[in-house]
């Protein structure tokens, strides 16, 4: 796009935005091969807002030149630096004379010459507009909704991380698990539940190793276990001993409090760094076992009195 054609796209995308005059309808105007530069306009309760983008969210240090910070200031904009923009709240009340600014202030900030628009928007107007004239539109930004936590919110989650899920149809708990290799030096099983009544909710997620810690090595397992929970923390280590047993099971717990709510992202993310956690512990167990391992055996044999 030259020039003339970005301003004739902000201008007719103004005009429109004016025509229905909505609060909070809004039209954003970015640069397709720089998604950080940008300028955008919206309607508020009380009045016009036109905001060009600081350039400095996802990079701090790339801050807009101090020729164009002054030059901006001319045109009324004040604010900017790290996820702010710099604002100008006090525009006139006519589509003509916005499209000016916006256009004046894209090319003042960024300089950029033949840079082609994509056009964000909330208007459905506008957006029809848009598409009827074959210009690049993008969808807005759907946040994410937290909702109350579910098991099938769970059991995607730990699907979606490759772990085979199988469910207690009495508690809801959910069962996965990872077979033994030489890696991790054991099998162990994973349970992932919702504790509590709402809204004081909490899940957890329990790991067990498959196997047992006989007494005789009891000692040297509580040393390796205060070491993890010294230095890494979490997923918290334990042994488990069930009662009137002589041997203990490697145990491991994290909880997360879930009484506002998750929304599937973060619960994705939640089993996936759980998840790595768990395996991250058996594997580290189960090489310092080899090495203590390798250590006893090269000590020399006592010699016969």
């Amino acid at each position: 796009m030259n020039s003339k054609e970005r301003y004739n796209l902000i201008k007719s995308s103004v005009g429109i935005l004016f025509e229905t005059s909505r609060p909070n309808d809004f039209a954003t105007f970015e640069d397709a091969d720089d998604p950080d530069e940008y300028v955008q306009f919206k309607f508020l309760e009380s009045g016009l807002l036109a905001e060009v983008g600081s350039r400095e969210w996802t990079d701090p240090t790339r801050p807009l030149a101090s020729t164009a910070k002054e030059a901006l200031g001319e045109l009324g904009f004040s604010g900017g630096g790290p996820e702010r923009n710099y604002a100008n709240p006090d525009l006139p009340i006519a589509a003509s004379p916005v499209a000016k600014v916006l256009h004046r202030a894209f090319d003042t900030a960024y300089g950029r010459r033949g840079a082609d628009l994509v056009t964000l928007t909330n208007c459905p107007e506008l957006e029809t507009w848009l598409r009827d004239q074959g210009l690049w539109t993008a969808q807005p930004t759907t946040l994410p909704v937290a909702e109350p936590i579910r098991h099938d919110m769970l059991q995607n989650a730990l699907e979606a991380n490759g772990w085979p899920v199988f469910q207690d149809q009495k508690t809801g708990a959910l069962w996965t698990f990872r077979e033994w290799n030489r890696e991790l030096g054991q099998g162990f099983h994973l349970q992932t539940q919702i504790e509590g009544e709402y809204p004081w909710r909490i899940v957890s997620f329990i790991a067990c190793g498959d196997r047992p810690v006989l007494d005789n090595d009891r000692a040297e397992a509580l040393e390796l276990i205060n070491q993890w929970n010294d230095e890494k923390r979490w997923p918290n280590a334990s042994l488990w001993r069930p009662e009137g047993q002589d041997f203990c099971w490697l145990h491991l717990r994290w909880s997360l409090p879930a009484a506002a709510g998750l929304c599937q992202g973060m619960v994705n993310d939640v089993v996936s760094v759980v998840g790595d956690g768990v395996l991250g512990f058996y594997r580290w167990f189960n090489a310092e076992q080899s090495v203590d391992a390798a250590s006893s055996s090269s000590l020399p044999t006592p010699r016969a009195a």
